[in-house]
């Protein structure tokens, strides 16, 4: 009852929930009533209620975890409380004594680029790396599409090349743990059009693909995605000269190789 009240957004209803329950001697609210209203705080842009609540919660006796943590982390990010999410991070993990899994620490990646702050955003990976916390789609989704929509394409490429264990990593994601086994192929495909897209084809798509269909054979690239990462390459009157062969020479002085042919 309570979870479909603040789904449906009667956040008001759901603290009435609990309210009655904690009259009830033989009822005692658990984890998932507070992670529920505190989710709705979060959709409602709660804030002073959703830390009241929390507060609660302890004092109750309930134990925070990380789901608890995830929710508070884009509570915060709403709010535009960047440095909150971080220190009740700190705050939460230290005294319960447990570890921020993969999506709070996700959750704090989405929140430093919401907050304009994507150099912070890509340590906290870094710091997901050297405790051992195996980045997920999402980790490394958020990332490529800020590096990329800011004009960081080296940073881009080298995020995809960590993600897939592909040569050429950035430093910090050159090793096994940074792999991500559930990179979905859609984002690899996204990454390839976009760069295309703003002019970086044969100085990042093109050596992004030809990396991974050597080294990642297994990841599925889209006809349309090649076509947009070779179209600048082809002539453009629609005939098979390469770009600088000479014409009707049939000599092909002045052939220049595709990036494509290269072995």
């Amino acid at each position: 009852m309570l979870k479909g009240h603040c789904q449906n957004g009667d956040i008001q209803t759901g603290f009435a929930i609990l309210e009655q329950m904690k009259r009830d001697a033989h009822l005692k609210p658990d984890e998932i009533m507070y992670n529920s209203l505190l989710d709705g705080c979060a959709q409602n842009n709660l804030v002073d209620e959703g830390l009241r609540l929390l507060e609660e919660m302890q004092a109750e006796g309930v134990k925070p975890s990380n789901f608890t943590l995830s929710i508070l982390v884009k509570l915060m990010n709403r709010a535009r409380r960047l440095e909150q999410a971080f220190a009740i991070v700190a705050d939460i993990t230290k005294n319960y004594h447990f570890h921020a899994n993969v999506h709070v620490y996700t959750n704090l990646v989405q929140a430093c680029v919401s907050n304009q702050q994507l150099p912070r955003g890509m340590q906290v990976l870094e710091q997901m790396i050297s405790e051992r916390i195996v980045p997920d789609n999402r980790t490394y989704a958020i990332l490529v599409r800020a590096n990329i929509s800011r004009g960081y394409y080296t940073e881009a490429v080298g995020l995809v090349r960590g993600a897939l264990g592909l040569p050429d990593a950035l430093p910090f994601l050159q090793q096994s743990i940074a792999v991500c086994p559930n990179l979905d192929h859609a984002l690899v495909n996204e990454a390839l059009t976009s760069l295309a897209e703003r002019g970086q084809g044969t100085a990042f798509a093109i050596p992004l693909l030809q990396s991974v269909k050597q080294n990642s054979p297994k990841v599925r690239i889209d006809a349309a995605t090649q076509r947009k990462i070779m179209s600048p390459c082809l002539p453009s009157d629609g005939s098979d000269r390469r770009p600088g062969q000479g014409k009707g020479d049939g000599k092909g002085e002045g052939k220049v190789a595709r990036p494509w042919d290269r072995r």
